[in-house]
């Protein structure tokens, strides 16, 4: 939780399991609240949901998913860049 990046861990069904205390902050200072078990397409613009489905599908397949984002937030412009990758697990 010492990381400035925003580190968030979804699940296929797009619900976050693992959410660090950066991206909560975040969110909630833009009026999200932030949470395990939420849908993460909740905190994408509608207009961009099918594009973060198929970036977050893109890591679930084993790809690097990367992209860059422009956001007007009040009277500054927010630039993010998002990389999407998989977690494997060892069970």
């Amino acid at each position: 939780n010492s990381n400035h990046d925003h580190i968030f861990v979804v699940n296929k069904a797009y619900k976050l399991v693992l959410v660090n205390k950066a991206a909560q902050q975040s969110f909630r200072s833009m009026g999200f609240d932030v949470r395990v078990g939420m849908d993460m397409i909740e905190l994408v613009k509608p207009s961009e949901r099918d594009a973060a489905k198929a970036e977050i599908a893109g890591a679930f397949l084993g790809k690097v998913m990367q992209s860059e984002k422009q956001y007007q937030i009040e009277d500054r412009v927010q630039i993010y860049h998002q990389t999407f990758f998989p977690i494997a697990n060892e069970r």
